[in-house]
C-alpha cells in the first residue's frame, strides 16, 4: 500500500500532535518539578552525611579518614 506524499504528511502530523499531547498530559508543572528538586536535595543530603559517619566511625588509618572527609567531591 503506497501513500502520497500528502497524506504521508497528514499521517505525520496526526502522529505528531497526538504524540504532543500525550507528553503534554503526562509531564509536571514547574512548581512541581522544584519540589521534586528541593526532595532530592534533602535525601541527598542525608546520604551524604550518613556516608560521612560511616567514614568517621570507620576502622580504616586516620590519614585515610582524613582524606576521604576533605574531598570536595570534584575528582
Amino acid at each position: 500500500m503506497e501513500f502520497s506524499p500528502l497524506e504521508t504528511s497528514l499521517i505525520t502530523v496526526v502522529f505528531s500532535v497526538a504524540c504532543g499531547l500525550v507528553v503534554k498530559h503526562r509531564s509536571v508543572s514547574r512548581a512541581e518539578c522544584q519540589k521534586q528538586h528541593v526532595r532530592q536535595d534533602e535525601k541527598f543530603s542525608i546520604l551524604f552525611r550518613m556516608v560521612r559517619a560511616l567514614v568517621v566511625h570507620s576502622s580504616i588509618p586516620e590519614e585515610e579518614k582524613v582524606r576521604i572527609l576533605n574531598q570536595r567531591g570534584d575528582d
